[in-house]
């Protein structure tokens, strides 16, 4: 918990973190108002607020890559290692700290999504389906946010973090999905699935059980570089 404690105070005075959670639930709330405004809008401020995912899972990779990339951008990461010896104990915290601030960041900004879109005269119906679409919409961010954790534990950089992870999540997909339905096992395309309902194949369960896949694979093997090589 110690451990925990020192990764969250970290990141809170992270300025470039604090930067990127106003960015993206600004940028969520102005995309949910303009979504609204359109002529050909759907009414209801649930559907408008998950059009905004593809852009908000940007920011969330982005603080989920901040962390890691401010450490070994100089020599904190030797402290960190003074502090807390237990590399094991480190990346368990770590882990932990980045999901939280992906949670945060997720729900934050699509509450922001829906009160532009009420506010912009869109409808806010909250049933069941709705309710679905947006619980997987905040557990579908929280899972890019540690995507892009476990590539900054690999590249141990931001801009190799990034580069990887907006591939992952925005570049390649879509541009898979023309050519071959094995398109579909990229984390984005199954991840996806969480609020948009839209493969049989897979459906939500599926997908989500994909990019779970792929973080917990992208995540044990930056924890391995983290706990086997020189700091």
């Amino acid at each position: 918990m110690r451990a925990v404690g020192a990764e969250v105070v970290k990141l809170r005075t992270l300025p470039a973190a604090v930067w990127t959670l106003l960015i993206t639930l600004g940028a969520v709330a102005l995309l949910a108002a303009a979504f609204a405004a359109t002529p050909d809008a759907s009414s209801s401020a649930v559907d408008i607020t998950t059009q905004t995912v593809r852009f908000a899972q940007v920011g969330v990779l982005v603080m989920g890559i901040w962390p890691v990339a401010q450490e070994y951008a100089g020599r904190q990461r030797c402290t960190t290692l003074l502090a807390v010896p237990r590399r094991g104990t480190l990346v368990l915290a770590k882990v932990a700290v980045a999901a939280g601030a992906s949670l945060i960041t997720a729900a934050t900004s699509l509450a922001a999504g829906l009160v532009a879109g009420v506010a912009t005269g869109a409808e806010l119906r909250i049933g069941t389906d709705e309710a679905q679409s947006l619980g997987g919409a905040v557990l579908y961010l929280v899972l890019i946010g540690l995507l892009g954790h476990g590539l900054a534990l690999i590249a141990r950089s931001l801009a190799p973090a990034l580069v990887a992870g907006l591939m992952l999540v925005l570049l390649i997909p879509p541009l898979l999905q023309q050519v071959t339905e094995h398109a579909r096992w990229l984390p984005s395309s199954a991840g996806e699935l969480l609020f948009e309902f839209s493969d049989r194949v897979l459906g939500p369960v599926g997908g989500g059980a994909v990019l779970l896949a792929w973080v917990v694979v992208v995540t044990a093997a930056g924890a391995l570089q983290l706990i086997r090589r020189d700091a």
